[in-house]
């Protein structure tokens, strides 16, 4: 599902969850910020990436799948024990000076879509910055980006608009779009 990628993200960010909660909505977009190219792919992200709190652990494998993609392997434990498995494909892209993973969830179904996840590794280790969605949906109302509302189980909102105007609406957004960031640390093994 979806939002499975972005649970731990989401538990430790009081803003994005009370927006999920509240709206219910996770904004997928038909086309990435730009296409995958061979060259751009940022070998200081793969690896394997950990977070522990009280509820859950948790680790992110990422490692290449074909040339300038890469394959995300989520395996998080509960504190009963129980573990789940999620698997993304993803892609960077850079749009000004930051850097974004195009992340295609459910890649596997029918209803696949990208979310676009910013980050920086440094020596602290790889920050994650989820978006709010809620952005998203305000640019889709305002038709500063093409989108149009899913019905389905879930409230989804499917943005169709062009690589271009994606990554210029989030250059022109970015600070609002991206909040705040949480860091995993690499797993020395």
């Amino acid at each position: 599902m979806a939002t499975k990628f972005f649970k731990y993200f989401m538990s430790l960010s009081l803003v994005l969850i009370s927006m999920l909660i509240l709206n219910a909505c996770v904004v997928k977009s038909d086309k990435p910020i730009s296409n995958i190219t061979p060259d751009m792919h940022d070998k200081a992200l793969i690896g394997t990436w950990y977070w522990k709190d009280s509820s859950e652990t948790g680790f992110i494998h990422i490692g290449l799948e074909s040339q300038g993609q890469y394959k995300i392997l989520m395996v998080e434990t509960n504190k009963n024990g129980k573990i789940e498995l999620s698997e993304y494909l993803a892609h960077t892209s850079e749009v000004g000076a930051n850097k974004y993973l195009n992340v295609l969830i459910d890649y596997k179904e029918k209803d696949k879509g990208y979310i676009f996840v910013k980050y920086q590794v440094s020596k602290s280790g790889l920050e994650l910055f989820i978006p709010d969605f809620s952005v998203l949906e305000e640019g889709i109302e305002s038709q500063v980006l093409k989108g149009v509302a899913l019905n389905t189980k879930e409230s989804i909102t499917r943005m169709i608009d062009s690589s271009e105007k994606i990554a210029k609406f989030i250059l022109e957004n970015d600070k609002k779009l991206y909040p705040e960031g949480k860091i995993l640390l690499r797993a020395n093994l």
